[in-house]
C-alpha cells in the first residue's frame, strides 16, 4: 500500500462505484480480493484500493513493474460528501456552526404587559454536533429579544401569544359599557365629556335682572348639570347660569317680584308733568292719566315753556335768527332762518354741525369728514361714507376691525396674525434690577426712567422700572375657575385663560410630534368643550414666556406645571426654508429656533385670542401700519402695537451706554424715550419676511444682527447677559452686556 492514507468511503458508495464505473481503454475490472486482471493502464486516475478504499489522488496503486512509483505522499480520508453540516464535501462542520435558525420560537413581554406594550419574540437555533454532517447539534442559547409587533394605546401583550391583545376596558380611561348609565355613549362605548348635557335645568332661579321698577319682568334662569367625563352616572359639575328667560309679563303698572316670583301691584299717586306744552297727571310707575291744561298763552312774543310741571312764559328773541311780528304774532327771520321761531333751516340751507343751531347753505363745507371720507348732503344733513380703514360718523376713528388709534389706523391682510402679533404686548415678567457691569449681580434699581436725571445714573432704564399692563392668568376646568396653584399636576379638560390677550391655552401637553402632527393634533382637538384649537404662532407662544425668573423653565408653573424647558413646534414655518418651522424654548429667558418639520416635539394647543384679521372682504387691508411722523420722518408709528419708534438706531452700544442713550435722547418734541423691553421689540418681527424679519421702515435691515432689549437674562448661570433680538433672523437670543450691539429708541404713543 507504499504506506498511503486512505480517505475512508461508505459501504454503500463503494457498493456503487464497483457496480457502475469500470476501467477505462481497458476490458477488465479491479475483483473485490484486490487481483488486477487488466495489464493496461487505467485512464480515470482513479483505481480502488485492496481493502475496499477508493483512492482519489489520481495515482492507483501499480502491480507488477509499476509498484515502485510511490511518490511519498499520503491521500487524505474524506469524512463526509454532502449534508449541511458537511464542509468543503469532506469534513464536518464544528459544533459553532449553526445550521438550522429558529427551530425555537418565544413570544412575551419583556417590557411589561401594560397598555401600548409591545409584543416581543426570541428563539433558539441548532449547531453542527462536530462529529456528523447531519444537522443534529445542540439547540443554542436564547436570542436577544426583539419586536414582534408594536400595540396599539388600546391593546396589550400576553405572555405566549404572537399578536397584541385588544383590552379597551383597561387601557382606554374614555371606555364604558353599553347601557350603564346616561352619561355613556351606548354607541361608541365611550364616556361623554363634561360638555355633554345630561340633566337639563337641575336649578331655577328667578329674579329681576332689569331691575324691580314698574313694567320690568319677573324672569328665570337655570343650570344644567354635565358630565364628570369619568363616570357614568350623571354625576359632573353644574353648568353656568343660563340667559334669562321670561317668567311672567308684567304690566306697566306693575313691578317686580323675585321672592313671590310675580309681579306686584303698584299703589298710583298723582304728579303733574310736561308733554311739549301741555300738563298731565302721572302715576309713580309713569303712566299719564288726566289731562291738567296747556302752557300756551295769547302773547305771541314770548316763548312758553313747561318745565317739571310748570308753565313758564318769557319773552323771546326768535332764537337771534329775527324779531318778534306783533301783527302777525310770528317772528321775521333772516334769509338762512324760517319758522314761527326762526329754529329752521330755510330752504337750501342745512344746520351744520348738526345740533349747533346754526343754517349754512353747504353742510358738507367745511367738510366734516376730516379728509378721510366723501360727504353727502342729499337729505340736507351732511352724511360721511368712510374711507377704510377709518370710521365713526365723521370719519375720526378707526374702524371696528381695524388697529390702531386715530389716526393711525390699519385694518390688516388674510394671514397677518400668523407671522405678527396681534394681541396687547403682555409683561415680560422681569421685577429685578441687575448691575450694568461686572459682577452684573441683583441690585436695587436706581433713578426713575423719563426723569431728567435717569441718563446719567448707570442701570437707570431697565424693564424692571416701568409698570406693566395688568394681566393674570385663570385657571378653569368643566367646574368653573379654580386656584392654579392648587393643582400642580394638570389634568385632561383644564385650560389657562389669559386676561390680557384673550387667549385660551391648553394646560397639559403632548410629546413626540413632528410639525405636522402638531398641527393635526390641534385642529382635530376636542377639548374643555371647545373645538376651534390650533397650534400657537411663535409670537404666540412668546407672550407666555417669563423672564424673570432665574431657573427653568421660563414660564408660570403654577398656570403651566409640568412644561419642558425645551422644544415646543409652533405654526409658523421658516419662510426661507419650507421643510422647517419655528419652535421655542423657555430656558435662559426664552429662545426661538427652528427644526426641521420632521423632527419630534412638545404640542400645546390654544384658541380664540383677539384677533383683528378682517373678514368678508376677501382678506384686503387698508391704512398703514408703519406710519412716518414728525421731523423729516424721523419717527415711526406702529398701529398694531400703539408704539411710536425712532426711525433710526444707536450704532456699537454696549448694554448700558444703550440705557443711558434712549434716556438721553430728544426726537420729535418728545424726551420720554426708553429701550424697549423684549416683547416690544420682538413685535417688530414679521416672520413672513425672509432675511430681513420686519417690514420697518428704515432703520432694520440685514446686516443689523442684534437689538438691545431692556431685560436681563435672569438665569443664575448668565448674569453677565442682556436679551436681544437677531432682526436677520427674527429670533430672541442672550448677548453679553459687554457686546457692542444697536439701540432703537420706543416710547408710548399719547
Amino acid at each position: 500500500m507504499n504506506g498511503r492514507k486512505l480517505w475512508a468511503v461508505r459501504a454503500c458508495f463503494l457498493v456503487a462505484f464497483i457496480s457502475l464505473s469500470g476501467c477505462a481503454g481497458g476490458e477488465s475490472v479491479t475483483s473485490l480480493d484486490g487481483d488486477k486482471e487488466d495489464e493496461s493502464e487505467s485512464t480515470d486516475g482513479d483505481s480502488l484500493h485492496e481493502d475496499g478504499d477508493v483512492i482519489l489522488d489520481g495515482d492507483a496503486e501499480s502491480h507488477g513493474d509499476n509498484d515502485d512509483s510511490s511518490d511519498g505522499d499520503e491521500a487524505e480520508i474524506c469524512e463526509c460528501q454532502e449534508g449541511p453540516c458537511c464542509k468543503d464535501g469532506c469534513h464536518f462542520d464544528g459544533t459553532d456552526v449553526q445550521c438550522e435558525e429558529n427551530v425555537e420560537m418565544e413570544y412575551g413581554c419583556p417590557e411589561g404587559m401594560g397598555c401600548g406594550s409591545s409584543v416581543m419574540a426570541r428563539s433558539k437555533s441548532r449547531n453542527c454536533s462536530g462529529a456528523s454532517s447531519a444537522c443534529d447539534g445542540e439547540l443554542g442559547d436564547w436570542s436577544d429579544w426583539a419586536l414582534a409587533q408594536e400595540c396599539g394605546e388600546h391593546e396589550v401583550c400576553v405572555s405566549g401569544e404572537t399578536e397584541c391583545q385588544e383590552n379597551r376596558p383597561a387601557c382606554d380611561p374614555a371606555w364604558c359599557e353599553a347601557g350603564s348609565g346616561s352619561c355613556c355613549d351606548d354607541e361608541t362605548n365611550t364616556l361623554r365629556g363634561p360638555e355633554w348635557i345630561c340633566e337639563a335645568e337641575t336649578e331655577i332661579e328667578y329674579g329681576c335682572p332689569d331691575g324691580t321698577g314698574c313694567g320690568q319682568d319677573v324672569k328665570f334662569r337655570t343650570k344644567d348639570r354635565h358630565c364628570s367625563g369619568f363616570e357614568t352616572d350623571c354625576q359632573g359639575n353644574l353648568g353656568a347660569w343660563s340667559n334669562w328667560k321670561l317668567f311672567e309679563d308684567c304690566m306697566p303698572d306693575q313691578q317686580c317680584d323675585s321672592d313671590a316670583a310675580s309681579c306686584h301691584d303698584h299703589q298710583f299717586h298723582d304728579e303733574i308733568r310736561c308733554v311739549g306744552l301741555e300738563r298731565y297727571y302721572y302715576n309713580e310707575c309713569n303712566v299719564q292719566e288726566e289731562y291738567v291744561d296747556t302752557c300756551i298763552d295769547a302773547d305771541p312774543c314770548s316763548v312758553d315753556g313747561c318745565e317739571q310741571g310748570v308753565c313758564g312764559n318769557e319773552s323771546y328773541t326768535c332764537n337771534g335768527h329775527g324779531v318778534c311780528n306783533l301783527e302777525n304774532d310770528y317772528c321775521t327771520c333772516s334769509p338762512e332762518y324760517t319758522g314761527p321761531f326762526c329754529d329752521s333751516c330755510a330752504v337750501g340751507y342745512y344746520e351744520y354741525p348738526v345740533g349747533s343751531g346754526i343754517c349754512i347753505d353747504n353742510p358738507c363745507l367745511p367738510d366734516p369728514c376730516n379728509g378721510h371720507g366723501i360727504c353727502g348732503n342729499s337729505t340736507g344733513v351732511a352724511i360721511c361714507n368712510c374711507e377704510d380703514p377709518f370710521g365713526g360718523l365723521w370719519c375720526n376713528e378707526c374702524m371696528a376691525d381695524a388697529f390702531g388709534t386715530f389716526p393711525y389706523c390699519y385694518v390688516s391682510p388674510s394671514g397677518f396674525c400668523e407671522t405678527n402679533p396681534c394681541f396687547p404686548i403682555p409683561p415680560t415678567g422681569q421685577e429685578k434690577c441687575y448691575l450694568a457691569h461686572d459682577p452684573w449681580t441683583e441690585t436695587t434699581c436706581s433713578g426713575t426712567p423719563g426723569e431728567e436725571l435717569c441718563g446719567s445714573i448707570e442701570g437707570c432704564g431697565q424693564d424692571a422700572q416701568f409698570t406693566p399692563p395688568e394681566r393674570e392668568f385663570v385657571c378653569q376646568d368643566a367646574g368653573g375657575d379654580f386656584p392654579c396653584a392648587d393643582r400642580a399636576t394638570p389634568a385632561v379638560g383644564e385650560v389657562v385663560l389669559d386676561t390680557l390677550t384673550g387667549m385660551m391655552w391648553q394646560r397639559t401637553i403632548v410629546e413626540d410630534k413632528t410639525w405636522q402632527q402638531a398641527i393635526d393634533y390641534c385642529e382635530i382637538l376636542a377639548y374643555a368643550g371647545h373645538s376651534d384649537w390650533r397650534l400657537p404662532t411663535i409670537h404666540e407662544f412668546r407672550s407666555i414666556t417669563h423672564y424673570g425668573l432665574d431657573t427653568e423653565p421660563t414660564i408660570n408653573l403654577e398656570a403651566f406645571p409640568g412644561t419642558a424647558p425645551l422644544g415646543f413646534w409652533s405654526s409658523t414655518s421658516d419662510i426661507s426654508n419650507s421643510a422647517q418651522a419655528w419652535n421655542i424654548g423657555f430656558y435662559f429667558g426664552s429662545t426661538e429656533n427652528w427644526n426641521e418639520k420632521t423632527v419630534p416635539l412638545f404640542a400645546r394647543c390654544v384658541r380664540a385670542g383677539i384677533n383683528h384679521e378682517t373678514s368678508g372682504n376677501g382678506g384686503s387691508s387698508s391704512g398703514i401700519r408703519y406710519s412716518l411722523t414728525g421731523p423729516d420722518d424721523s419717527l415711526v408709528v406702529d398701529a398694531v402695537t400703539n408704539l411710536m419708534w425712532q426711525r433710526s438706531y444707536g450704532y456699537g452700544k454696549n448694554w448700558g451706554n444703550a440705557l443711558k442713550y434712549c434716556e438721553q435722547l430728544e426726537l420729535g418734541g418728545y424726551d420720554d424715550w426708553r429701550v424697549p423691553n423684549v416683547n416690544e421689540l420682538a413685535s417688530l418681527v414679521d416672520y413672513a419676511i425672509s432675511n430681513l424679519a420686519s417690514g420697518f421702515p428704515g432703520g432694520l435691515g440685514s446686516a443689523i444682527e442684534n437689538v438691545w432689549s431692556s431685560n436681563s437674562v435672569s438665569n443664575q448661570y448668565l448674569p453677565g447677559y442682556a436679551l436681544v433680538v437677531q432682526f436677520s433672523m427674527g429670533n430672541v437670543l442672550q448677548s453679553e452686556k459687554t457686546e457692542l450691539c444697536y439701540a432703537k429708541c420706543v416710547r408710548d404713543l399719547d
